[in-house]
């Protein structure tokens, strides 16, 4: 449950295509050292609570799409409940923003609906 991933290893993911040069540059290695960041202090995830509504944060990235779940606590402050995300496939990346925002909505309530089924969500 990293959050943004696809986003974050994008120049790592550019190394596994088909007929890409194996480069090892400074954006793989900042991206390496991003998720090295996140696996040595994940973010604390909570299971929903049925009486509180959910909130979908949605991001949209010429490259990728990401989506957070979150409550509010009785603090009145947003706990993560799950992250998703994934790398755009290469002719969507030619999608306009709007319709890439769209497509992370689409693609967010396809991976998230047994949570949202029973629950509001904003």
């Amino acid at each position: 449950f990293i959050p943004d991933l696809s986003f974050s290893i994008h120049p790592i993911n550019n190394l596994l295509k088909k007929d890409y040069n194996i480069d090892w540059n400074k954006e793989c290695n900042e991206a390496f050292e991003v998720v090295k960041r996140f696996l040595l202090s994940p973010p604390t995830l909570m299971p929903p609570k049925p009486d509180h509504p959910l909130i979908l944060y949605s991001r949209a990235t010429h490259v990728s799409l990401a989506c957070m779940l979150a409550q509010e606590d009785n603090d009145k402050r947003d706990r993560v409940v799950y992250f998703i995300s994934r790398t755009l496939l290469d002719y969507k990346t030619c999608y306009t923003q709007a319709e890439r925002e769209c497509l992370a909505i689409v693609f967010a309530t396809k991976c998230l609906r047994h949570y949202m089924l029973n629950q509001e969500t904003r």
